[in-house]
């Protein structure tokens, strides 16, 4: 019997490329949509409420692996969580968010009962991409990493994906500084300048554990275009006075204008993670590059994991993971690269 995926908001922007990928690169899996707005479940599509237990019990009983690309990832997670434990299926998700990702780590670990399932959050581009290149260093003098993460504007958006990057500016992170106060520009060879801001992500507190110690990491977010990321600079004075419902209403009234936007826009998306030592000098870094479906690269590594998952590897359960423990640089490299994605970087011998 085919072993089966279960995408759960598969109608949403990442979602439908997870689904479109995990049929591409799993030819053997059966793959299942699901979201809310289903009439009637079937082989390919499921309804479910992702905060209704019994909704999920209904939905998971034959499912191996659910992929959960449900946003914005500010709800709680135990339902989803408690009914993946149970029945013994694994969990993934997409989640960038800090406060979500503890969460589901937290609900895994004081799960009361043995379980087969392996949980894996944050598996994107941030925290999943990120910490896994930056296990290619293991020197002692690196003092700090610095993300950055381009977004194309060409690329296509939802009222959901526009909330989830609103939302975080302004507020002020654990390292007592208002997200998206300030701004960098760095240049990149034959693309040229790029601005950015910072943004808060899942190494905020703790940052990556290098050779048995924890480096600091800040991580910025931007645009191809400069006048956005200014545009969200200046939304940063204001956002936090907006109460949600409003700024669930602005959103949608901003979406109106994205074709404006993508006609302008390009397609390139860059992350750049950088490697610096006590004097902020860099000493390596690590590029890839996507001239094209750009936002393919945040939804292939949920794809990679479930993957692996359904190969019956690793072994661990009860276990919460990260893309880093199934995946080494050097194979991430090589996955990317079949995606035809450019990937820099010394240390990993491109």
């Amino acid at each position: 019997m085919a072993k089966k995926l279960l995408v759960i908001g598969a109608s949403g922007v990442i979602g439908k490329r997870i689904f479109a990928l995990a049929q591409e690169l799993m030819p053997s899996v059966c793959v299942i949509k699901a979201h809310r707005k289903v009439l009637e479940n079937n082989s390919t599509n499921r309804r479910i409420d992702i905060f209704s237990q019994k909704s999920l019990e209904e939905n998971l009983t034959d499912i191996d692996v659910v992929i959960n690309a449900v946003g914005p990832f500010y709800y709680d997670p135990k339902p989803i969580l408690t009914v993946c434990l149970r029945l013994g299926c694994h969990y993934i998700d997409i989640a960038e968010t800090t406060d979500f990702i503890n969460k589901v780590k937290t609900i895994a670990d004081k799960f009361p009962y043995n379980s087969f399932s392996n949980i894996i959050t944050g598996c994107s581009t941030v925290p999943g991409l990120i910490e896994v290149f930056s296990k290619v260093w293991n020197q002692n003098n690196i003092a700090e990493i610095q993300a950055f993460l381009t977004m194309g504007s060409s690329n296509s958006v939802s009222n959901t994906l526009i909330y989830s990057l609103l939302r975080p500016l302004g507020q002020v992170s654990s390292k007592n500084t208002a997200y998206f106060s300030k701004l960098i520009t760095k240049h990149f060879e034959n693309i040229g300048y790029r601005t950015y801001g910072n943004y808060p992500s899942a190494f905020d507190l703790e940052g990556i554990a290098i050779n048995n110690h924890l480096v600091p990491t800040n991580f910025y977010a931007g645009f191809d275009k400069e006048f956005y990321s200014y545009l969200l600079f200046l939304f940063a004075k204001i956002l936090p006075f907006v109460p949600d419902n409003l700024l669930i209403t602005l959103c949608k009234v901003a979406n109106l204008f994205t074709p404006i936007i993508q006609r302008i826009g390009s397609p390139v998306g860059i992350l750049s993670i950088e490697a610096l030592d006590s004097y902020k000098n860099t000493l390596d870094k690590i590029q890839i590059l996507a001239f094209k479906e750009g936002l393919n690269v945040p939804a292939l590594p949920a794809v990679w994991a479930a993957k692996k998952l359904l190969e019956g590897s690793p072994s661990i359960y009860n276990k919460t993971l990260a893309l880093s423990d199934l995946f080494t640089p050097q194979e991430i490299t090589a996955l990317l690269l079949q995606q035809g994605y450019k990937v820099y970087g010394k240390s990993i011998n491109i």
